[in-house]
């Protein structure tokens, strides 16, 4: 209420967290140093839906504050209002697709990737960096279904979704999946050295020879 100038600001935001968490695997795996051209399209998802609410970011601040004030009265009015220029149902439906989407690909990089190296150091290391990318990606998967599983609570219970009740469980499974990420860098601090192979280019001298 004291800040209604940022509602809804964030949700734009939402819709890089699933691209940038399958970029972090694929830079981690394959030691990029920069990205492609083509990564731009990640980004359709933001501009659109911060297009999508650009009319809304610049409404008046009392409109801002009726919406935000309905919304406390019945959290159900968040996803009927209309607040851009297309139906908040695509915000919802989107979301979780994309999720999915970009989850999927993370654990096909991370069960594809093979990395032979003789060196047992780099060998532990290439164990220690890929069973973090499965334990960030699957602590994704629980943070996505917090969020997703939302929905379900939506469209079956609509009459109890404004119950605290209800909120306990998406509320739990968030609190998890961001508790394994904490918990595994405190134990495993070295998994986000990543995997800094140098790529050694032969060079052709007679000291070498010699």
């Amino acid at each position: 209420v004291f800040v209604a100038f940022l509602y809804r600001t964030a949700a734009p935001f939402t819709f890089l967290i699933p691209p940038l968490g399958y970029l972090y695997v694929r830079t981690v795996l394959f030691n990029e140093q920069k990205f492609k051209r083509i990564d731009l399209l990640h980004l359709l998802p933001f501009f659109f839906f911060l297009i999508n609410y650009l009319p809304f970011y610049f409404s008046p601040n009392d409109f801002k504050l009726d919406i935000i004030s309905k919304t406390i009265q019945a959290k159900t009015f968040a996803v009927e209002k209309q607040l851009g220029l297309f139906p908040e149902t695509i915000f919802y439906v989107f979301r979780p697709i994309q999720s999915v989407f970009y989850l999927i690909f993370q654990w096909v990089l991370i069960f594809e990737y093979k990395k032979a190296n003789p060196i047992k150091m780099i060998e532990n290391q290439i164990k220690l960096v890929i069973q973090w990318l499965r334990v960030f990606t699957f602590a994704n998967a629980l943070i996505i279904i917090g969020y997703v599983i939302t929905i379900p609570i939506y469209f079956l219970l609509k009459e109890k979704f404004d119950t605290k009740v209800v909120h306990i469980i998406p509320e739990i499974i968030l609190g998890v999946g961001f508790f394994s990420i904490c918990c595994y860098l405190l134990i495993y601090p070295q998994a986000l050295n990543g995997l800094p192979f140098v790529k050694y280019k032969e060079i052709h001298s007679s000291l070498l020879e010699n």
